[in-house]
This record gives structure tokens, C-alpha cells and sequence, in this order.
């Protein structure tokens, strides 16, 4: 499993990337950008027990005050993603009995999200720190049917969550108009349902909290 990762985490600093067009106003200190990205996405919690790894792309649109005397840049803006989970096979297994077996089938987990963005930078010559987070509405899609010698159930739901998402990241500064970064996010999706606990449905039960942890390499100029 450690392997996965470490490779996961080759694959993102290679592939990943965030563009962003801005435009600056006379003063040299607000301004607004469009950016566009590309994140790697791993379930936990409940959706790691179906899911695996998938691809996430983003646009957002932000205003940027940029305070040269205090070396401090704040963004904020409206940020929408879309990504779909696949799950690890076509056909999961569970135990039932010791000579009994379940199964459970899942289709893809669509998430498409709206957030409000905020991000600081503090930097340090040609470093930056960076903290800030995401918070909005998050519409989810996915169908299960699970099948034993006790019950036959499925569901095929569409659903409105909150999602929370602080960030950590670090910025370096080429130049006065080329900059990358690289940022890891935590996704915490919560609901509140009425439906029963299941333990082979990723997203079912009273108070629902579950997510995925995000990371990317981004570039701005």
C-alpha cells in the first residue's frame, strides 16, 4: 500500500497542473483571476472501502489582493469541480456466514461541487506558505445493490452535501510572473440522513461524514 501511494504521488507531481489568467488593476495591488485544474483524489473513510483513486478538474474565478509592504497574498473567489470515483471491481464480496458469501455491486460516484475559496499566501523572498480552505455545496450520484441469503437492497441516489475542505501548501516564486505550488487538501463531505447504518454503503447512515484527500502541483503566471 505504501508503494501506491509514493507512486500516486509521483503521478501528481508530474501530471498535475493549475493554470490561471489575471488581469491587474493601476494600482498593482487587486486583481481578478480565471484558473483552471487538474487534482488526484483519494477516498477515505467510507468511500476508500468501494473506491479507488480518481482524476478531479476544477475552474474557478477569484479576486486577489496582492500587499507588497506585508509580502502577503489573499484570494478570494468561487471555485466548481467535478470527479467521479470508480469502484475497485465490478463485484465486491462480504461474509455472511463462515461458508457464506455476500455481494455488492456499486456504479461510479459522481461529485460535482460549488465552493466559496479562500486562500493566503505568506511569503518569504521566494517561498510562500499557504492556508486556506474551501467551503459549499456538493451534489452527489451513485447507485448500489447489495445481495446475501438475508437481504436484497439497493439504492440509487442523488444528494446534496456540505463540504469542508481546509488546505496546506507551499509556494515558490520564479520571477514577478511565473509561480508554482504544490497543495494538499482534505474533502470532508457531511449530510444528515434518516436511513439506517449500512456498513457496505459508503454513504449511508444518521450523521454522515466521510470524504477524500486531495493533492496537486500548480503553476500561475
Amino acid at each position: 500500500m505504501g508503494k501506491k501511494v509514493v507512486f500516486s504521488i509521483l503521478i501528481i507531481l508530474i501530471f498535475n497542473s493549475q493554470i490561471k489568467l489575471f488581469s491587474q488593476n493601476s494600482s498593482g495591488e487587486d486583481y481578478y483571476e480565471l484558473s483552471g485544474s487538474i487534482s488526484y483524489n483519494f477516498p477515505i473513510s467510507k468511500l476508500n472501502k468501494v473506491y479507488k483513486p480518481a482524476l478531479g478538474l476544477h475552474c474557478g474565478f477569484n479576486w486577489v489582493r496582492d500587499d507588497y509592504s506585508s509580502k502577503n497574498i489573499l484570494k478570494k473567489g468561487l471555485l466548481l469541480g467535478v470527479m467521479q470515483f470508480k469502484p475497485k471491481s465490478d463485484t465486491l464480496y462480504y461474509s455472511v456466514l463462515p461458508d457464506s458469501y455476500g455481494t455488492a455491486v456499486y456504479s461510479n460516484y459522481m461529485l460535482i461541487s460549488a465552493t466559496f475559496h479562500i486562500e493566503n499566501i505568506k511569503c518569504f523572498n521566494q517561498f510562500g506558505f499557504i492556508a486556506g480552505g474551501d467551503v459549499g455545496l456538493a451534489i452527489t450520484n451513485y447507485s448500489y445493490q447489495r445481495d446475501d441469503i438475508h437481504i436484497h437492497i439497493g439504492e440509487d441516489s442523488t444528494n446534496g452535501k456540505l463540504i469542508v475542505s481546509p488546505l496546506i501548501g507551499l509556494n515558490y516564486e520564479f520571477d514577478e510572473n511565473f509561480s508554482a505550488a504544490v497543495i494538499a487538501q482534505y474533502n470532508s463531505l457531511i449530510s444528515i440522513s434518516e436511513a439506517e447504518y449500512d456498513e457496505y454503503n459508503p454513504v449511508q447512515g444518521i450523521y454522515k461524514q466521510y470524504g477524500y484527500f486531495s493533492l496537486r502541483v500548480g503553476y500561475s503566471f
